[in-house]
């Protein structure tokens, strides 16, 4: 049974998400090119993903300022 690997964009995440999944999995992206996880860890996340868990994936910037990174996790958070 082949399952369509697909991410969709959801606020500023991206989902892909398992038919019958056991789990989720969420990636946080970091610094620089890290910020990009669906693109970068692709192989991963579809190893992942064929196990069947459902991934989400959340992009983010790397600041001096931490309550800001913070809030800006928590509000994808609500998003999603």
């Amino acid at each position: 049974m082949d399952i369509l690997f697909k991410f969709e964009q959801v606020g500023a995440s991206q989902i892909t998400i398992h038919p019958n999944p056991q789990g989720i999995e969420q990636f946080l992206g970091g610094y620089r090119f890290a910020s990009f996880p669906a693109l970068l860890h692709h192989y991963l996340l579809q190893h992942i993903f064929e196990q069947s868990y459902t991934i989400i994936t959340l992009p983010f910037s790397l600041s001096s300022n931490h309550w800001e990174g913070a809030a800006t996790l928590y509000n994808e958070h609500q998003t999603l």
